[in-house]
């Protein structure tokens, strides 16, 4: 997978991951410019999977890496259910049930929502409002989230665009790779 070479902390170096496999290999998760894998969220077992992606400044204390937006991206994969038993509007609005969709798009097969659930963003939490989308990748479903301060970048236009390019990565690489997905 791929790395960025890091700064030393202390004796150790810092190795900032921007590729990971999910799902036993069949989603390829290929970070933005400038965004990293936290390596504590990563999780990469059997036909799932989830990482945390943050700025690699961020996650390296401003030592490495280009500045992006204040925000974190999530990835989670799980085996798709079969076809017709769930549309990925309703399993976007069953995420946040009592959320208020601020605004849906559709980008080459991905669903896009900005949603709003009431809470505030504070000091320490991204708060709302934030982007979610889903879309089918071969035999997975692939949800990814935004978060961003409020009235940030990522709460706004940039949080759907960061998505869009997750997505497109994820598609990218598995094309590459001989695998396929599927549309909604």
């Amino acid at each position: 997978m791929a790395a960025l070479n890091a700064p030393k902390s202390g004796t150790k170096t810092i190795a900032l991951q921007t590729k990971v496999a999910l799902a036993n290999g069949d989603v390829i998760v290929d970070a933005p410019a400038g965004w990293c894998i936290e390596p504590k969220s990563l999780k990469a077992r059997g036909r799932g999977g989830f990482a945390l992606l943050a700025g690699c400044r961020a996650l390296t204390e401003g030592k490495s890496g280009p500045f992006v937006p204040p925000g974190a991206l999530s990835v989670t994969v799980w085996p798709r259910r079969p076809a017709g038993e769930v549309i990925a509007t309703d399993a976007l609005r069953a995420i946040i049930p009592d959320a208020v969709i601020l605004e849906q798009q559709m980008h080459n097969g991905v669903v896009l929502m900005r949603m709003q659930s009431g809470q505030a963003a504070t000091e320490t939490d991204l708060g709302e409002p934030h982007w979610r989308a889903v879309f089918v990748h071969g035999g997975h479903m692939v949800s990814l989230a935004a978060f961003g301060p409020k009235n940030g970048e990522i709460a706004g236009r940039g949080g759907s665009m960061l998505l869009a390019d997750v997505a497109a990565g994820i598609r990218t690489a598995q094309s590459g790779a001989g695998g396929n997905s599927g549309d909604l």
